[in-house]
């Protein structure tokens, strides 16, 4: 699953948050390529999506009890989470070729056109997908999406204002 890291920065004396990894509705993506990869259907089209999606939420024992119009509820926020995720290039390679694996996580990134002092970090998301005959898909970002990366010997990220290793590591939490 995924971190949240609290750290304080000894440059700009703040408090940042990077989150790392698998986390909320990331879940739901990584869930949507693993079942995308088994059955190889287009799942963009909302009745392919319902037939198979409707088992994997009755078998998810959060559901237990729960109406089939509220089953329904959910699997319209889903399908439209899962249809704004996607851009319409990882549509289109998604429904025309074979995925063989993929990888979603959230990585901190921040902003590096921005002035020093309004740099945030922002925690987005990464996806790679292989597919069979294909070069492996990277989802791009622009020029200015700097990698916020963290060093392990100084137990510090990146502060996102700095854009040096000043983000001293407080504590984590599970995300």
């Amino acid at each position: 699953m995924g971190t949240r890291v609290y750290t304080l920065c000894n440059y700009c004396n703040d408090e940042h948050i990077y989150i790392i990894g698998l986390v909320g509705e990331i879940f739901i993506i990584d869930q949507f390529l693993k079942i995308w990869k088994t059955k190889q259907k287009n799942f963009f089209q909302r009745e392919n999506f319902d037939n198979d999606f409707v088992s994997f939420i009755k078998e998810n024992k959060v559901f237990d009890g729960v109406s089939e119009s509220e089953i329904q509820t959910q699997l319209d926020v889903v399908y439209k989470f899962v249809n704004g995720f996607f851009n319409p290039r990882e549509k289109e390679l998604l429904t025309k070729n074979i995925l063989l694996s993929h990888q979603v996580e959230i990585t901190p990134v921040v902003n590096s056109d921005l002035e020093e002092s309004k740099r945030e970090v922002a925690n987005i998301p990464i996806l790679k997908l292989e597919f069979l005959n294909e070069k492996p898909y990277i989802r791009e970002y622009s020029k200015n999406v700097l990698y916020l990366q963290y060093n392990e010997t100084l137990k510090a990220f990146i502060c996102p204002r700095s854009l040096q290793f000043n983000a001293v590591v407080i504590r984590n939490e599970e995300a």
